[in-house]
């Protein structure tokens, strides 16, 4: 929603947020937390101190253990950590030069593969389109896919043409009947003309896309709740606030 892209951009103008730095080391103790990072345009490293530092990576990244914790994070953390999966859920952003489909706002397909594209969203462009000023492009028909799983996975790892190739064999399929003459200046209109894949899975800052509680979550002795519980760098045995019920 573009209203809610204007009021994050509005606030993180004047945060101080650094964009292309990667954190590759926090080290804690009772006199605060030094936090090593690298430019990744300059490849300069650069160390930052604080107090504190709230953690707001993914599960994904901590699970990758691609962050260093000086001292390692103590178990009851780990194993917090461990309670959670990341699920995968592939969007692929597919731009048309023609409009062939129906004036809806969401397509179902059905395929005898599992999860096959099963889900289209219309990108309409009275929802996303910024600049009042200028016209909506006619060329610039946006279709949004969803997968999930298993076929997600796939998908990401598929070259942009190879989508094209699926895409357009699909659409074919289902709307050739209705568009005979489905060539315009020598190519198909279900082709698509651009392919954008967010690739969530094998992003280094994600890992994934969404995470949740395994099953077994809440029948094991450790507590999922303890992957908010902030560290003491005195004393790495127990988390500093217990959840309701805990022993203290």
């Amino acid at each position: 929603n573009m209203e809610y892209y204007q009021y994050a951009h509005a606030q993180a103008k004047e945060a101080g947020i650094l964009l292309k730095h990667k954190v590759q080391k926090v080290t804690y103790t009772p006199s605060g937390v030094t936090v090593k990072a690298t430019n990744m345009i300059t490849k300069e490293e650069l160390t930052f101190e604080a107090d504190v530092v709230v953690c707001t990576v993914s599960i994904g990244v901590l699970q990758k253990g691609v962050i260093e914790f000086e001292p390692p994070l103590p178990s009851w953390k780990q194993e917090a950590i461990k309670q959670y999966d990341m699920v995968l859920l592939q969007k692929v952003f597919l731009n048309f030069k023609k409009r062939f489909w129906e004036e809806y706002d969401e397509l179902l397909y059905a395929h005898k593969e599992k999860g096959f594209y099963p889900f289209f969203k219309f990108v309409d462009p009275k929802h996303y389109h910024e600049d009042k000023s200028e016209p909506w492009p006619e060329d610039r028909n946006i279709l949004m896919a969803i997968t999930v799983a298993d076929e997600a996975l796939r998908i990401e790892k598929l070259t942009n043409e190879q989508i094209k190739d699926e895409v357009e064999g699909m659409f074919k399929q289902v709307y050739q009947p209705e568009h005979p003459d489905h060539l315009e200046d020598g190519e198909s209109i279900f082709r698509p003309t651009d392919v954008h894949v967010c690739r969530w899975n094998t992003n280094p800052y994600t890992f994934g896309s969404y995470s949740y509680l395994r099953v077994k979550a809440f029948s094991e002795q450790i507590s999922w709740r303890h992957l908010q519980e902030p560290l003491d760098p005195v004393n790495l045995e127990d988390p500093i606030s217990k959840p309701p019920g805990e022993k203290q």
